[in-house]
Formats: structure tokens, C-alpha cells, sequence
């Protein structure tokens, strides 16, 4: 291919399948032959992948005259030259946090960066940070923004103008989850969110610094989504010292944020590769949906309701084509599944898979808001027998921000489950309309009282299945 240039410049490329390589063939003034084999040079040793398996190495690339090409030395206009690329390894006193983010990555050494005054480190997009770690949105977390992803995250630690630095933390066993909790533990100092906001983001330049140390209708054919809707619980009455508790988050794919990794690279996959260890996590994990109208209840796993949410909320976005499908290919996986939620996990379309994983990312944002604010004392006033505190359904699948803490007053006909779920961490998700999320197969009808065929309305009462109740009995060494 041929590209004509100004000034009678231009440059040729051919490329050879076997062996794999790409030929340039230049002609141009001297200053811009230069310039050319410096940028080419830089793409060479920028773009390598790392020789040494899971670890960063240092890279440089330098022409080599071709030996039939000596012509060059004696004075002649036509000349040629290889690309030669040799690996170092990186200083081992080089301990920035930022390093185990890279992998397999080079870094092309010795070459000039822009001059900047602020800002010690790699300088780096938020939303290429956000596709290396699995991040879906920043939030904010006992005062200071997050950007957390399954196992990794990131937590802002300085700033100067718009200039601001950040910290990369991970989880000490490979591929365990980290919680919020834990990320402020793995820092020492944290800019505040007075001092960098939500609104802030867009405007300023990320540096990685040099920080040391049954039967269940859920996402199912039969859901009841389109009828769902936001239900009527009040805010929480909360202690003074938690008064104006907002949890705000930031989407970040917008604002310019978004980013698209080219190729099938680890670094590429690295938010879909964790869709399994997720939902295996989130299996474990207990939900209670409250229905404040119906005042019925349902204690599910995360695994099956981040299914149904996702499917909620790809119903509430435009009617493509391609979103249309995955829903399709997910509702006919789910109606036909075990009791295994990975099963139909092969045959999900990676939109619905990174939706699923956007939700996700709130569910765990709301799971460890719950236990930070169980831990401060939240009543005010009456009887914690009876108040059951949560957040909206709704909210999470239209992505209001912040999150409100909301409240229900139970009946006491409910038998005690308040404090069953507060003794498991459970998350509470208030709606309207959730209709029969959990029901009694077909067979399962013949001994059972009709009344008893659907969760009976204004009892309060509450519906599992009996794998959770096993769950709930193991943890408790039963």
C-alpha cells in the first residue's frame, strides 16, 4: 500500500504472511527519514509483548544496517536497515504499585515523555485503568472515590491542579475478591472526596504512582420486568452522624471515558474472564428482594439475580438487534437450566456478559455500603425488630445516583427472618411488583394446599429455596 506525502514523501508497506513481517519502503528528506525511524522504533519497543512470562520487561529497538546494504556507508541514497528489538529486565528497586497492572506488557525505555512539573509515575487513561482492573464505575466509599474491579482497584492519594495520583491495590491471593474494606486498608492516605469528586473525572490527567506498599422465575421467561417498578419505602431514619449518607457513583464509560481494547489479549479480556469466579462468588452470596406493596419476600442468591437484572435491564434499553439476542440467548439458557447458574454461562454474548458484570459492580458496591452502615448503628427511632433497611431495586437497574438508604416497617407475622438476614449479611433490595419469584414446580403442587401455591400477600412472610437453607446451615457449622 502507498501513501503519498507532502514534499514528494511517501511511504510503501508490504506485508509478508511467511515469514511474518512488514516491509516499509520510505522516500523522503533526511530530517523526515529520521523522524520516521524514531516513531517506528518506539512502536516497536511500545508495542512488544513481554518475553518473560508474567512479568514487565524494559524494551528498546535500534536499526541494524542489512549486510547487502552497505551501499549506504559509501555515500548512495538507497539504504535499508532492521528493526532490531532487545528486552532488559526491569530494575528489581523499581516497585511501582502499578507494575503487576501491566503483566505481560513492555515498557519501551529510553525515549523522551513530555515534560510535566505534577505527577510522578505512569501517566494513564481512567478508562484503560478501568478495562485492565474489570472496573464498571468509580464510587464513592467512606469519603474517597474507588475504582474497584473484582480483585483490583484503584484509590486517588494526591492531587495538584488536575493533576491527580492514584494507587493500584490487589488482592493477596491470586484472583480472590477484594471488598471495599479492604482496599482502604491496603492505603495509607486517601484524597477525600472535597477534595476530587465525582464531577472532577473528565477533567483530569490519572498518574499510577510510585505509592509503596425449587422452582425460581428469576431471569427467567416468566419474569415479571416490565411490571417491576420503584416502591414506596421512606428514607431511613438514620443517627445524626450519618445524616446526608448518599452512595454516589459515577458510570464510567461516560464523559469520554470509554475505551475499546483491539484483539483477543489478556489484557482485552480481563473484565470477561472473571465472569465465572463472580458469579461463583456471588452463589454464596445472599439477597432478600422485599416487595413493599405485596409485603412478601424472597431470599435469593446474588448469581441468580444479577442473571435477572441484567435481562431487567437490557428490556429497558434500546431494541437492537444484538441486545435482543443475548436476551433471547440467555432466557432460553436460564428456562431450561439446573440449579447451576454457570451452565448457561458459555452461551452468553459478551454484551450481556459485561451488562451482567456492570451489575455486578453495584450489587458488591451495595453489599459493602450495607455492612459499613450496619457497623455504625443506623436507627433513630423504633424497634429494630420490626424496620427492614435496604435500597431500591429500581435504582440499580436505571443507575440513579446516589443511592439512597430506604426503610419498611415488617409485620410481626413475619417469624423472625429480620434477624436471620442481618445475622448473614444479607443485601436488601426493595421493588413493587416483583410478582412469584419463587413457586412450586407443577409436581410439587399435588401435596401442597393451594393457598400456599403462590407467597401469601400482607404476611410478611419470606421464600427461599432449600440450597439456601443448606448454605445458610453449613456457614453456621450444622
Amino acid at each position: 500500500m502507498d501513501d503519498n506525502l507532502e514534499d514528494r514523501m511517501t511511504v510503501c508497506y508490504y506485508f509478508f504472511k511467511w515469514p511474518r513481517r512488514l516491509c516499509l519502503n520510505i522516500e523522503g528528506t533526511l530530517p523526515f527519514l529520521v523522524a520516521f525511524a524514531q516513531q517506528i522504533c518506539w512502536m516497536q519497543a511500545a508495542l512488544s509483548e513481554s518475553l518473560q512470562s508474567g512479568k514487565v520487561t524494559y524494551a528498546r529497538s535500534f536499526l541494524v544496517p542489512l549486510p547487502e546494504q552497505e551501499g549506504f556507508l559509501a555515500g548512495l541514497e538507497e539504504f535499508a536497515f532492521h528493526i532490531h528489538t532487545e528486552q532488559l529486565n526491569a530494575p528489581e528497586a523499581d516497585t511501582s504499585c502499578w507494575l503487576p497492572l501491566l503483566q505481560t506488557l513492555t515498557i519501551a525505555n529510553g525515549y523522551p515523555i513530555a515534560d510535566r512539573n505534577d505527577g510522578e509515575g505512569l501517566e494513564i487513561d481512567l478508562g484503560v485503568v478501568a478495562g485492565a482492573i474489570g472496573a464498571y464505575h468509580v464510587v464513592q466509599y467512606k469519603g474517597t472515590l474507588i475504582l474497584k474491579g473484582y480483585s483490583k482497584a484503584i484509590v486517588p492519594t494526591k492531587r495538584i491542579g488536575n493533576f491527580v495520583q492514584w494507587h493500584f491495590v490487589h488482592s493477596e491471593h491470586n484472583g480472590a475478591r477484594l471488598s471495599y474494606s479492604e482496599v482502604l486498608r491496603k492505603v495509607d492516605a486517601t484524597l477525600r472526596c472535597s477534595e476530587l469528586d465525582l464531577q472532577d473525572l473528565p477533567d483530569i490527567r490519572t498518574f499510577l504512582g510510585w505509592c509503596s506498599s425449587s422452582v425460581t422465575t428469576l431471569a427467567c421467561k416468566e419474569g415479571n420486568y416490565q411490571e417491576i417498578g420503584y416502591s414506596q419505602a421512606r428514607d431511613a431514619a438514620l443517627r445524626p452522624a450519618l445524616k446526608g449518607l448518599t452512595l454516589g457513583f459515577q458510570q464510567i464509560a461516560c464523559a469520554g471515558l470509554d475505551i475499546v481494547f483491539p484483539g483477543p489479549t489478556k489484557f482485552h479480556t480481563t473484565r470477561a474472564g472473571k465472569f465465572k469466579e463472580v458469579l461463583n462468588f456471588a452463589r454464596i452470596t445472599p439477597v432478600v428482594l422485599y416487595d413493599v406493596d405485596s409485603k412478601r419476600a424472597w431470599l435469593v442468591p446474588a448469581s441468580d439475580l444479577i442473571h435477572h437484572m441484567a435481562i431487567h435491564r437490557l428490556m429497558e434499553q434500546t431494541d437492537d438487534s444484538s441486545i435482543a439476542q443475548a436476551m433471547k440467548d440467555c432466557l432460553t439458557a436460564q428456562s431450561t437450566r439446573s440449579s447451576s447458574p454457570e451452565k448457561s454461562v458459555e452461551d452468553l454474548t459478551e454484551h450481556f456478559e459485561h451488562t451482567a458484570l456492570n451489575v455486578w459492580s453495584l450489587l458488591e458496591f451495595l453489599l459493602d455500603q450495607s455492612s459499613l452502615v450496619e457497623s455504625r448503628g443506623i436507627p433513630l427511632r423504633g424497634s429494630t425488630r420490626s424496620v427492614l433497611h435496604g435500597y431500591e431495586y429500581k435504582a440499580v437497574i436505571q443507575q440513579r445516583s446516589p443511592f439512597h438508604l430506604k426503610q419498611a416497617h415488617i409485620m410481626s407475622s413475619n417469624g423472625g427472618w429480620l434477624q436471620l438476614i442481618k445475622d448473614i449479611d444479607a443485601l436488601v433490595l426493595f421493588g413493587h411488583n416483583f410478582g412469584e419469584l419463587l413457586r412450586p414446580s407443577r409436581g410439587g403442587k399435588d401435596r401442597l394446599c393451594e393457598r400456599w401455591w403462590n407467597l401469601p400477600h400482607d404476611k410478611d412472610y419470606l421464600a427461599t429455596s432449600v440450597g439456601m437453607l443448606f448454605d445458610i446451615f453449613d456457614c453456621a457449622g450444622h
